[in-house]
């Protein structure tokens, strides 16, 4: 059995660690964050990458306390007879296959998730190469998860959907970082 495993069970209570779903199963500790001024969704010239990965940076090390261990975890969408790869490069990490989610009613009869994860630590500009391709729509899939906490970054290109460790912790973060919120009245 993965280690991970136990994450799955304790921490996210069976959820695929995927931002749209884990929205809907932790909906009191869900905000979400654009990372670019006016929710531009693609950065496009180089300041407007490293606004990227300054906000991506400084939300994921508010959440995740630098250095402290987390998850790195890569779920990939295939199709069920697809080949299962037993590890997956990741940025720099190299991922373990830990568990694959199929659901006919969210992904089609046909369709899972492989759940790849590996431990490490977080450092602010470590994952730059990682937070670049996600912003690019390259990468998807990818959250970094504390065990100790509880506490999910989940980023995505446009943003990044942020679950603190509780409530209290969430509107905290809100009024950290009040002004990459989202506009919308639906927190999207």
């Amino acid at each position: 059995m993965h280690r991970f495993e136990r994450v799955l069970s304790q921490v996210l209570h069976g959820t695929l660690p995927l931002g749209f779903l884990l929205r809907n199963a932790f909906k009191d500790r869900w905000v979400r964050f654009h990372s670019l001024p006016q929710a531009k969704r693609y950065p496009e010239k180089p300041d407007e990458t490293e606004t990227v990965l300054e906000r991506m940076n400084a939300l994921a090390s508010w959440l995740l306390e630098d250095t402290e261990p987390v998850w790195l975890v890569h779920c990939k969408f295939a199709a069920r007879e697809s080949p299962l790869e037993r590890k997956i490069q990741t940025g720099d990490r190299t991922l373990s296959f830990v568990t694959a989610f199929e659901d006919p009613d969210l992904f089609g009869p046909d369709e899972c998730w492989s759940v790849y994860a590996g431990e490490t630590r977080w450092n602010s500009g470590s994952a730059d190469d990682l937070l670049g391709a996600i912003a690019q729509d390259e990468v998807f899939g990818v959250t970094w998860i504390s065990e100790k906490t509880g506490a999910i970054f989940a980023p995505y290109d446009g943003g990044a959907d942020c679950f603190p460790e509780t409530a209290e912790r969430t509107a905290e973060l809100k009024r950290t970082f009040p002004n990459w919120l989202s506009r919308r009245a639906d927190g999207l």
